[in-house]
């Protein structure tokens, strides 16, 4: 049966398939974008060690001329040696033990990594339990790249009796954003609220594409973490960020019925088709020069016409994420959430 492009996870050589998950480091940042992507797919590490500059131009990544220094320092043999360290034996949960197609590979992204690997030494090994901990990591997740941000209070909400839930943020960046940029516009609600974020690239992607990944990228998300499939989630987005969570979001069955959407709408045409499942709410502000504000009042009649509960806001100007009020707009989407 064919495959479809939602259902794709990646593969490590015999073709088992995996979610990779890497811890952020504190390496200079497009260095550990290269080795983040060496990490997670097998291709790019071959044209990594092949040609570090042609790689990293292909990946549309600027090198500083420190970073460049690095690299260029750095032997083939060497660099392969870094990303093997980076790579750690599998790591399994009840849920994984269950189901023997799936496996967790975690990988420890380090200045000390980098800096071992270069003397010839070895990387301490992370606690079993690492992907458990707070802290920012990489991951694949139903084929996106996420970064993703576990929050202080997680642990002592998951090891509570009864265990408490943590609520979740998918954020969608906008075109012109990088995922890092993304989450730290929406790192100050989500450290002070104890939200998990997850920030999905979709950059290629249309809505449909994304809208099919959705149930798979919550049920690895929930494999890795747990505690999640029961709690708040809310797609947020900002410029055509907010636009796609919009056309992801609120459509039939969709897995997610909360979705706060900054400085974007969808295209006209889109009001003709939309349908939402019952209990979305939508938490909208604009800009009158942001993307498509021309259909403000349009888009949300059809919210609303669809059954939408909406919170709709018109501003002069350009809507910012610094002006949004993020956390009026977390406390209105979840306001019936259940307690966490």
């Amino acid at each position: 049966m064919e495959q479809t492009s939602s259902s794709r996870r990646p593969t490590i050589v015999g073709g088992s398939p995996m979610n990779r998950l890497v811890q952020a480091s504190s390496l200079p940042l497009n260095v550990e974008r290269l080795l983040i992507q060496a990490a997670l797919s097998r291709e790019f590490r071959q044209r990594l060690l092949a040609d570090r500059e042609a790689a990293a131009a292909e990946a549309g990544i600027d090198l500083l001329p420190e970073e460049r220094a690095l690299l260029s320092h750095i032997s083939d043999e060497t660099l392969e040696r870094t990303i093997d360290l980076v790579i750690m034996p599998p790591v399994s949960r009840r849920k994984f033990l269950k189901r023997a197609a799936a496996s967790v590979v975690l990988a420890l992204a380090g200045s000390a990594v980098l800096a071992q690997a270069a003397c010839g030494g070895a990387a301490p090994d992370p606690p079993a339990s690492a992907y458990d901990k707070p802290g920012h990591y990489w991951a694949n997740l139903a084929g996106l790249r996420c970064f993703v941000y576990v929050p202080e209070v997680y642990e002592s909400r998951r090891y509570a009796y009864p265990p408490h839930l943590t609520p979740l943020l998918i954020a969608l960046p906008d075109a012109n954003q990088t995922s890092l940029e993304a989450a730290k516009e929406w790192m100050g609600l989500c450290s002070q609220e104890g939200i998990m974020m997850l920030v999905a690239e979709w950059s290629g992607l249309s809505a449909d594409d994304v809208a099919k990944r959705l149930p798979q990228l919550l049920e690895d998300a929930d494999d890795l973490w747990g505690q999640i499939s029961s709690a708040e989630r809310v797609l947020a987005g900002f410029a055509e960020g907010a636009a796609l969570a919009l056309q992801v979001g609120v459509r039939a069955k969709s897995p997610l019925t909360r979705i706060i959407a900054c400085a974007g709408l969808p295209d006209s045409g889109w009001e003709k088709k939309v349908a939402a499942t019952e209990g979305t709410r939508v938490y909208l502000r604009l800009g009158r020069q942001d993307l498509n504000a021309g259909q403000y009042g349009t888009h949300v009649r059809a919210l609303r016409e669809a059954g939408c509960e909406v919170d709709p806001g018109l501003v002069y100007g350009q809507m910012t994420l610094a002006e949004f009020p993020q956390e009026a707009a977390w406390r209105w989407v979840t306001k019936d959430a259940k307690s966490y």
